[in-house]
């Protein structure tokens, strides 16, 4: 029941459920065939776990560039990273905000590659009116802490290929199930070849049927508050609300902003971090402090890459305002976060004298 009502919510024709977001990716990749040795293209700019699930089927993943104005994985830069082993493309809707998925389809349909969304931030978000799970070979979803809907943990896949869906059924789920839901004469010698046992808790099933019905109301609540404030932030000098492509709506998942030290007169980010908290701002200084290629980790899979539009993000750029994920944030919190942001950035010019005098001292 949750899997089918799941499936329509998110525009998607088959819907398996996970223990998680990461079991998600991990049944796609096994699904889609990448083998140990392929390599999977993935952004620098992201979560530990969505290379995790790359190493998990013994693949190599190639780290590409973000967009400067998504901070999602940048179609344009992906051609030199192809090659006779690339099997994927695993894109992430950062923040919510969804990845350029029409550009990120034509490069991979040219190269003969899978195309792989995780969504797990990402629900509510929809380009040119239709839903993320139209988009993409697959799409992973998560349902854990701070996702919608929470169910303590789980995940699910999308997709609209029912060869895939068979596919995942037979990796990802008990062999019971995939003998009752999966006919294709090709597939059925394959159940209980390898079965990863990555289905969802029945408990967490539950949670998440009787979730559903509220979350429209509450992806709603949570787009109000956050484009109140981005209206208030629009005309300040020196930073900007991380944006989207013509025709795409975020999720908000949480609230990115772009910092540009040269418009705000040289104040540097830690100092605009601790002027916002004292006026009552929850602030961090971005969520991925180190482009992952360069984690010592990952130091020799792309020696001397340069990934420019990251590297600068993650310098000095990011700020993400939490809000408890702004569910339910009332008008009133909305407008003393907006008098916060307005009172520190008409104030730049007392920060920038401050900073200077410290240096001169």
């Amino acid at each position: 029941m949750f899997e089918r009502a799941f499936a329509r919510m998110v525009g998607a024709s088959f819907a398996i459920g996970t223990s998680s977001g990461t079991a998600a990716l991990i049944a796609i990749l096994h699904a889609l065939g990448v083998a140990p040795g392929d390599e999977v293209i993935v952004s620098t700019y992201g979560w530990g776990s969505t290379v995790g699930a790359v190493l998990a089927v013994g693949a190599i993943p190639r780290f590409a560039d973000i967009d400067p104005l998504t901070a999602c994985l940048d179609a344009t830069t992906l051609g030199t990273l192809i090659n006779k082993r690339t099997r994927a493309i695993l894109a992430t809707h950062m923040f919510g905000i969804p990845a350029d998925v029409r550009k990120l389809r034509d490069v991979a349909d040219a190269h003969g590659l899978h195309l792989i969304f995780d969504a797990a931030q990402a629900m509510g978000a929809s380009v040119d009116a239709e839903p993320l799970g139209r988009f993409g070979d697959a799409v992973a979803w998560s349902f854990g802490r701070y996702k919608l809907p929470y169910v303590g943990e789980g995940g699910m896949i999308t997709t609209n290929d029912p060869s895939i869906a068979d596919a995942l059924v037979v990796v990802s789920q008990h062999p019971s199930r995939a003998r009752r839901e999966v006919l294709d004469p090709a597939m059925r010698p394959l159940i209980d070849e390898c079965s990863l046992s990555l289905r969802m808790h029945p408990l967490a099933a539950v949670m998440g049927t009787a979730a559903l019905p509220e979350l429209p109301a509450r992806i709603a609540r949570r787009r109000r508050a956050c484009e109140a404030l981005r209206a208030r932030i629009a005309e300040l000098p020196g930073v900007s609300v991380v944006a989207s492509h013509g025709g795409a709506i975020s999720g908000w998942y949480s609230f990115p902003l772009a910092f540009d030290r040269e418009g705000c007169l040289g104040v540097t980010r830690s100092a605009i971090v601790s002027a916002l908290r004292a006026e009552g701002v929850p602030l961090e200084e971005g969520p991925v402090r180190v482009p992952i290629h360069l984690r010592p980790r990952w130091a020799g899979v792309q020696p001397g890459a340069r990934l420019a539009v990251a590297e600068r993000r993650c310098e000095e750029e990011y700020l993400i305002a939490s809000e408890s994920r702004w569910l339910g944030v009332p008008p009133a919190r909305v407008r003393e976060l907006g008098d916060a942001f307005e009172k520190v950035f008409t104030n730049l010019p007392c920060l920038a004298r401050k900073r200077s005098a410290m240096e001169a001292s």
